[in-house]
């Protein structure tokens, strides 16, 4: 089917005038496509069993009901549309439809259109040359699988196009492939619908877009569909052959062909088998230690085959690169932290020799880097071994399609000491505080503050992250603020200290503050009171760290709140 332009498009209604009395049968007629000389229509049925149909030009008589199911073709509802052939070009014709239930037919429906001019300007035509694009399997859907591509007119460098011309992005999807790394389109029609739809042999609106290109390379225009169709044929060895026509928002066709071959990028998170990955590098390794009180230690560390940037770090370019968040005994060292021998397994639970899940995955960067995509795993191991080089690491993680990815790495591993700082009890009278309106940024009817305080030398500061009734004068309310233990972010609660990618979050003290050695005690426990007082707030502190460090202190003065 190929949906295109309409130059002229009128629904009118008209009445059966062989009958007075009708059924309760109706059709509604959408025109789905026209030609020059071809023009598709897909009818909707209520309180029908079915439907009949014929074309007339202006000058026909208009037909009666009876006319139109005597000499008119029965409507095909399996193959979902009605296919008139053989008309003229550039010329006004009306599709008539009535519907029938029990023997009985209800009022006549028309639809007046007008067939494509071949000289018409009105038609973009697209003759492709290039083709690209992306298999993200069940990304975006568990019924179907993404076929993300594009197809092109211009020349291009790389990714970039060169010259003049139109790219044309088609958001389809379809049955999954058998072979990620070798993914092909599959045959059949693929329908645009003018909706977010992730359905077999539809083409998403999402991310369907005709993109101009001007003779720089830089886009010129966007394009948008609000109908049509492409027919994909795939056969081994020959590539591609695609046809489809397409009705945009401002009334111009775009129809376009392509004959060739090109790869899809497996950006779907599985392999299709099972696979072995030699990991050559290691890149940003952290200690965090025993955040959370718990006796479980953690290390987190990424290995792969991408090259790190200059002096470590961030590993760069294209390949594979994986995060593994292992949790085990304390490192006597914390400088120095060595990860302790064992085989940890893949769980959402914080506990001695676990691979934690929230932090534990697999990422692919496509080789002109320009995207990145997650290899999910659902279960799996890692052992870790020591060697006179530094370490012998095998992990083992079961995929989303159930194949097995092996990945192998042998050498050393260096950690950053990111660990809860140790002291004596602390007893601070803080000379300085202020604090941040963040209004109701989690959507839970209560107002996030972050509140600061500093000593006087301003090396020690402590750092609150507090919900309170919500109210838009900024003032915090009188009372006891307890911890919020259950997330549930209750007005009068605070948040624990843990450290994350970006640094201290929650509550903690800062030791060494302006510094370029801060080191910070995670507070998890304990209250602080609010008072109002003549000339701003009086503040006192009573916490604990998850070491068991007594962290306490008052602040008495102005409190500005920004």
């Amino acid at each position: 089917m190929f949906p295109i332009f309409l130059v002229a498009l009128l629904a009118v209604a008209s009445c059966e005038t062989d009958k007075p009395d009708f059924s309760s049968a109706e059709v509604s007629i959408e025109l789905v496509s026209v030609t020059e000389t071809t023009a598709e229509f897909k009818l909707s049925l209520l309180n029908a069993e079915t439907a009949y149909w014929m074309i007339s030009t202006e000058s026909d008589k208009h037909p009666d009901a009876r006319s139109i199911k005597d000499g008119g073709t029965e409507y095909d509802a399996e193959a979902g549309y009605a296919a008139v052939e053989n008309l003229v070009p550039g010329s006004q014709y009306i599709f008539w439809a009535v519907a029938e239930n029990d023997n009985v037919l209800g009022k006549v429906s028309s639809y007046e259109f007008k067939t494509i001019d071949e000289e018409s300007e009105d038609v973009i035509k697209v003759e492709a040359t290039t083709g690209m694009g992306v298999y993200y399997g069940n990304t975006f859907s568990s019924s179907a699988a993404n076929y993300y591509f594009m197809l092109s007119d211009c020349k291009f460098s790389g990714s970039n196009a060169v010259t003049e011309g139109m790219m044309l992005y088609f958001d389809c999807f379809a049955g999954n492939s058998d072979t990620p790394q070798d993914a092909k389109i599959p045959s059949g029609t693929y329908e645009y619908v003018n909706d977010d739809v992730f359905e077999p042999f539809k083409i998403n609106k999402e991310s369907t877009v005709f993109v101009g290109v001007d003779a720089d390379g830089q886009i010129s225009s966007n394009l948008y569909p609000v109908s049509g169709h492409l027919d994909v044929v795939y056969t081994e060895g020959d590539g591609y052959t695609m046809d489809g026509s397409f009705v945009l928002q401002d009334g111009r066709e775009i129809r376009v062909s392509y004959s060739g071959d090109f790869t899809l990028s497996n950006q779907s998170g599985v392999f299709g088998e099972d696979m072995t990955i030699n990991a050559e590098y290691s890149y940003n390794a952290v200690y965090y230690g025993d955040m959370y009180g718990s006796g479980a230690n953690e290390y987190y560390f990424q290995i792969g085959t991408m090259l790190p940037a200059d002096g470590g770090g961030t590993p760069v370019g294209s390949g594979y690169y994986f995060d593994i968040d292992l949790w085990g005994l304390e490192s006597a060292d914390k400088d120095n932290a060595v990860i302790p021998e064992g085989t940890y397994t893949y769980s959402e639970m914080i506990d001695l020799e676990v691979a934690h899940s929230d932090r534990t995955a697999g990422h692919c960067v496509i080789p002109d880097g320009t995207a990145r995509y997650l290899i999910p795993f659902t279960a799996g191991t890692v052992d870790v071994r020591h060697t006179a080089e530094g370490y012998d690491i095998l992990c083992e993680f079961t995929l989303e399609d159930g194949y097995k990815l092996r990945i192998n790495y042998t050498g050393p591993i260096d950690f950053d000491n990111q660990a809860p700082a140790e002291s004596d009890d602390l007893d601070i009278t803080f000379m300085s505080g202020s604090g941040i309106y963040y209004g109701d940024i989690y959507g839970a009817g209560t107002a996030n503050y972050t509140l600061e305080f500093l000593n006087e030398e301003e090396t020690t500061k402590l750092t609150i992250d507090v919900n309170d009734v919500l109210d838009d004068d900024m003032v915090l309310s009188e009372g006891i603020y307890t911890v919020d233990l259950d997330g549930s972010m209750e007005a009068g609660k605070f948040y624990t200290g843990i450290i994350d990618w970006l640094g201290p979050v929650g509550t903690f003290v800062t030791l060494n503050n302006n510094t370029d050695n801060p080191e910070y005690l995670l507070i998890n426990g304990g209250t602080f009171s609010v008072e109002h007082i003549s000339d701003g707030y009086k503040f006192t502190f009573d916490f604990t760290t998850q070491d068991g460090t007594a962290v306490k202190g008052n602040y008495e003065g102005e409190f500005p709140i920004e």
